[in-house]
């Protein structure tokens, strides 16, 4: 992953990131944004997106290059590289609520730092629990097909209690020391 601009950069609105998707890379579960919107457009290679209003109601979509698609805010996603080749592809994250871009970028290098540094699970996620939290808060992770007000409840009631916690901790720091990296990391 590497940070093609900052949200910092563009006063807080807005990031751009670049990934690259090995063969056989399953990406995320499906799952919802309710801060951000992304845009993914595919430089080079194929990527494979899954999008719709419900988990039910997704529709498989092959990406080339050139191709891109938007998201937006409460639609239920995910992607991966069904293809022989890396996927090559610029994700832009927009905000719709004051400093989620930023969030979801620090998230993002953080949870590539750990990953790189060996403490991710296979699948790209952190191991460890703390980190894991942190890491479903700053990209803005949430279940398809949850209610809002549920999901706003648990949020508010378990999740940000618990950040708030692991935040002034060691495992905090930990997650934090990977977004003093250079912007090419």
């Amino acid at each position: 992953m590497r940070v093609l601009i900052s949200a910092a950069e563009t006063g807080g609105p807005l990031a751009r990131l670049r990934f690259a998707l090995p063969p056989g890379a399953a990406g995320p579960p499906l799952h919802v944004h309710r801060r951000v919107e992304e845009t993914f457009t595919v430089l080079d290679g194929a990527l494979d997106v899954a999008v719709g209003p419900t988990a039910q109601q997704t529709e498989h979509r092959r990406l080339d290059p050139g191709d891109a698609v938007a998201i937006g805010v409460g639609v239920v996603h995910r992607f991966w590289n069904a293809g022989a080749g890396w996927a090559l592809f610029d994700a832009e994250v927009r905000s719709v609520e004051p400093g989620a871009a930023a969030r979801f970028e620090t998230a993002m290098r953080a949870v590539y730092g750990l990953a790189a540094d060996g403490e991710a699970r296979p699948d790209g996620f952190p191991r460890r629990a703390t980190h894991a939290l942190l890491a479903i808060d700053g990209l803005d992770l949430h279940l398809p097909g949850l209610p809002v007000s549920v999901d706003r409840a648990v949020e508010r009631l378990a999740l940000r209690p618990l950040i708030r916690a692991v935040g002034r901790t060691e495992t905090g720091r930990a997650f934090t020391r990977y977004n003093d990296l250079p912007l090419s990391s």
